[in-house]
């Protein structure tokens, strides 16, 4: 059992899901044998249909999300936000409130789906619901990747008949799955590694953080920790005329170091590339298999949103199929050229916190301080518990100089 980072202890509750004929197998579990009562519920059956509009319906709000124009964020006040956000976020919470009943209910029809359905059903709003905030997390696993991928962090609680404030903060919005259960999407591969050990008390972590946007290449790792900063680092700029893969070779195989890789993806006619270079699920794959097999790789997709899965279930499956990797991939496409690389202050702001969190809830302190752009993406990933020794904020400044990324103000508003 898990300790989330307000040291409430924190169970996990998982649901896997199974294609059939039209319609879906929810199957929850906790995942630690520790309550008193069930611990494991029959599966039901739930419209595959609902589920999908449902989902073309969230990737279409996130792309008015996206549109907005932002332009002296760090000057508005709750008012403007609420006319710039307000109408979007309450469609958002609408539709993931209608969700959360498509995944809630039983198959109208089926008897014993709806039977059980609400055996589950009654159980989580009168045991989970109510629990002190970081007590549950949740799961979803995909066992069919050819399918629909759902973005069930965007699943939303219905609010309280007297919870009535709509001001667009983070706060008022918590109901998202991504924020209060810390939602991650995971692959059914290597299933036994529910959890990766805790590093706080292990061998010291080293972390590599490895950008590639454009033609651009940037590769800056931590080599000892008795080294002086302006010794301790290798930095690379790569253009069209190296090899790409050449260079994340080099890059990934650094046996001391987790790595952090960031690429941002934009398709003319269909095809990735990377300073000219192609980049598909397969380099996915071969470049996970350069870390060495005790470290970690956090990936974030930051641009077009291949996890949508109407590009290929390769490219999920390349991100989920490694126990010991994480991905962070934004929902739908990016095209507001002011949010062009938006991925990498939400990774750089999650890579800071994880001197003191796990992954999963570094990521809700990024959700947080981005809010609301930090609704575009989502967590598929494996990994709870990893943890960096120190903060490596030499190296995030180092790569910010080079990479001259337009500043996204944090929202301070809660």
């Amino acid at each position: 059992m898990a300790t989330a980072n307000n040291g409430v202890q924190s169970r996990t509750l998982q649901a896997v899901l199974e294609h059939a004929k039209e319609r879906v197998s929810v199957h929850w579990r906790v995942l630690e044998d520790e309550l008193d009562d069930e611990t494991d519920w029959d599966p039901y059956f739930v419209s595959e249909r609902q589920l999908n509009r449902l989902s073309k319906e969230l990737r279409e709000q996130l792309s008015l999300l996206q549109a907005v124009d932002w332009t002296g964020f760090e000057h508005w006040t709750v008012k403007r936000k609420k006319e710039a956000f307000g109408e979007i976020l309450e469609e958002m919470a609408n539709t993931g409130t209608e969700l959360y009943g498509a995944l809630m209910t039983g198959l109208q029809g089926d008897r014993q789906s709806e039977e059980d359905s609400k055996v589950f059903r009654d159980w989580f709003e009168e045991t989970v619901l109510p629990a002190d905030e970081g007590s549950w997390r949740i799961q979803i696993i995909h066992t069919n990747y050819s399918k629909e991928i759902v973005p069930w962090g965007l699943v939303f609680t219905p609010r309280l008949p007297d919870d009535d404030d709509r001001s667009p903060t983070f706060e008022n919005y918590k109901n998202f799955w991504c924020s209060c259960f810390r939602l991650a999407c995971r692959g059914t591969f290597l299933e036994e590694a529910d959890e990766i050990e805790d590093r706080r008390d292990g061998d010291l972590t080293k972390v590599a953080v490895v950008i590639e946007r454009d033609v651009d290449q940037f590769d800056s790792f931590e080599r000892t920790r008795a080294r002086k900063p302006d010794r301790d680092r290798d930095l690379r700029r790569d253009y069209i005329a190296h090899d790409k893969r050449e260079f994340r070779r080099l890059a990934f195989n650094q046996k001391k170091n987790d790595v952090f890789w960031y690429i941002s993806l934009k398709s003319d006619g269909g095809a990735y590339s990377l300073g000219g270079q192609t980049l598909g699920h397969q380099e996915i794959s071969s470049s996970y298999e350069q870390v060495n097999e005790d470290r970690i790789i956090i990936m974030l997709i930051d641009g077009d949103a291949v996890i949508r899965n109407d590009r290929g279930s390769q490219w999920v499956e390349s991100a989920l199929e490694i126990g010991r990797a994480g991905l962070i991939a934004v929902e739908t496409d990016i095209q507001n050229p002011q949010l062009r690389y938006f991925g990498w202050l939400l990774l750089k702001s999650l890579i800071k916190s994880l001197s003191k969190n796990p992954l999963i809830d570094a990521m809700q302190e990024a959700r947080r301080e981005f809010w609301p752009h930090s609704l575009l993406y989502g967590v598929y990933c494996n990994p709870l518990h990893f943890y960096l020794h120190d903060r490596p904020d030499d190296i995030i400044d180092f790569i910010d100089r080079f990479l001259e990324i337009p500043s996204v103000p944090a929202d301070e508003s809660d």
